[in-house]
């Protein structure tokens, strides 16, 4: 049986400052493109109780008590705690691809017998498994990469197929969205400083920013775009997955 770490250590100030697209934090809890999504998914949150699990630094959080949500925010790291005493107040969002199978299971399972009748579930998680682990391998050929930080923090990275199991298996009905983002590459790869951290001032660390750039411009390419962010093929360029459950 594979030995499954001490996760909730990763998550230090390091990552929720940089890895963790930090730059929200610093720059006055400004929320990210899934998480404008995620606010806007729920919809009037008015006098609602809303339980954002796996809250990070609490900028979410933060919005929805904002729109008026009563909000409880739970997450395992106690930097994240520190963070978010921070901020005024205290969905699973970007949490499920750092969960081991049987707790993920168990997490949404919990997550729907709490959720009241009429209430909503957003789960939003990235990468695409199907995607990254072949990039994965692509990078051990061409270039000798074999290890990357997200190996460490996404243990459990998703797929549609596997999210559509994940929900039969649960005996949830709900729906799984394929998005595909603009400036992928770039923005998860070549702007990566743990990554750059970890190759040091190598051949590969100083090509990653150009090469991501060009590949963006290759993919974000209107018919280009059109085609990967549609199905079949977004099954496999998708970045993003959305699963919205509306409990009756």
């Amino acid at each position: 049986m594979k030995k499954i770490p001490n996760i909730p250590k990763f998550y230090d100030t390091d990552y929720l400052l940089v890895e963790g697209d930090g730059t929200s934090y610093a720059d006055g809890f400004k929320l990210n493109r899934p998480l404008k999504k995620a606010l806007l998914l729920g919809g009037n949150l008015k006098n609602k109780k809303v339980l954002d699990l796996a809250s990070g630094r609490g900028e979410f959080a933060y919005h929805c008590a904002m729109k008026g949500g009563r909000v409880v925010g739970v997450d395992f790291s106690k930097d994240s705690i520190k963070l978010g005493k921070y901020i005024k107040g205290k969905l699973m969002m970007d949490v499920i691809e750092h969960l081991p199978q049987r707790k993920l299971e168990k997490s949404v399972a919990e997550a729907y017998r709490v959720v009241k009748p009429g209430g909503r579930i957003i789960i939003h998680t990235i990468p695409n498994a199907l995607f990254t682990q072949t990039g994965y391998k692509l990078a051990k050929i061409f270039f000798g990469v074999t290890k990357w930080n997200s190996s460490v923090y996404h243990i459990n990275e998703q797929s549609y197929f596997s999210l559509r199991s994940l929900l039969r298996k649960l005996k949830i009905k709900g729906t799984i969205e394929i998005e595909k983002e603009k400036k992928y590459f770039f923005v998860e790869i070549g702007n990566n400083q743990l990554l750059h951290k970890q190759l040091g001032n190598s051949f590969l660390s100083r090509q990653i920013k150009p090469l991501t750039i060009f590949l963006d411009k290759i993919f974000d390419n209107f018919p280009v775009y059109q085609m990967v962010s549609h199905f079949p093929l977004n099954l496999f360029f998708g970045t993003d997955f959305w699963i919205t459950i509306n409990k009756k």
